[in-house]
């Protein structure tokens, strides 16, 4: 598979430079980019295990997240911007009508195999540089480091402790558990590294009937050492999760992170 990715990317290299341009021309940053070859790759070899077109799966890997930053300013459906903007951007690439069809059904969920991509994405999401690239992400918004990973910690572990139901191969789930445990073991160095200097970081499973949410609970602020409050907040509509906020009242320090399981993988 490691040669067949290379060709793929070789084979669609105009495209790949395209997003790389645009992107960071857009975002100031690598880290989407990254993200999307490696939600690319991964696209593609879980396409290869169900016997489909890699090429094609690629192709729509590259180009999911692509209208994100629109969708965010604009307020719009995301999906649908992004199998919009594909379009465009495969035509004026020349690609094969048939192809630009497809890729747009698969980014708008109107494709068979849909969920491919979504896996592909999560899959994306563990593993050794999950919490380095969120804290690249995060540093490119203005948020210092402690703000990153307490965006950062609660999603992923809820990711991973609801891996079988947010993925929908047997492939992604596969690989899914090897990346988690290499996750697993970055959480634990990073709160065994903040216990060191006096932050106590404390992870509690909240089951429901639906899924399992991470809450990550701090005592103290890293900033000026004062009391941590937690708020949760629980989300309704296309996800099911909880919006997890921390402020201190001392520094006016504020952090957000929202954790997402989507409606129809419930």
């Amino acid at each position: 598979m490691k040669k067949k990715l290379v060709e793929l990317r070789r084979q669609h290299k105009r495209l790949i430079d395209y997003i790389k341009n645009n992107v960071i021309e857009e975002t100031k940053s690598t880290a989407l980019v990254e993200h999307l070859l490696l939600t690319a790759s991964y696209s593609a070899e879980i396409a290869e295990s169900e016997k489909l077109n890699t090429s094609l799966f690629f192709v729509a890997g590259l180009l999911h997240d692509i209208g994100k930053f629109r969708a965010r300013r604009e307020n719009l459906e995301e999906d649908t911007v992004s199998a919009e903007l594909a379009r465009r951007i495969l035509g004026e690439l020349g690609y094969p009508s048939e192809l630009v069809d497809e890729v747009s059904r698969i980014l708008s969920g109107r494709h068979q195999y849909s969920e491919i991509i979504s896996d592909a994405d999560i899959l994306a999401k563990l593993g050794s540089l999950a919490l380095l690239e969120s804290g690249v992400k995060w540093g490119v918004r203005g948020a210092g480091f402690f703000t990153a990973l307490i965006s950062t910690l609660p999603r992923l572990l809820t990711i991973i402790y609801n891996i079988d139901k947010l993925l929908s191969t047997n492939y992604a789930k596969q690989v899914a558990r090897k990346l988690s445990e290499i996750s697993m073991q970055q959480v634990h160095s990073v709160i065994d590294q903040l216990r060191e200097v006096g932050i106590e970081l404390v992870v509690e499973l909240e089951e429901t009937d639906i899924a399992k949410i991470a809450v990550v609970r701090l005592t103290n602020c890293l900033y000026c050492g004062s009391k941590i409050e937690l708020k949760v907040e629980q989300t309704t509509g296309k996800c099911y999760g909880a919006v997890l906020v921390y402020t201190c009242s001392n520094c006016n320090w504020v952090a957000r992170s929202t954790l997402c399981i989507p409606v129809h993988h419930m």
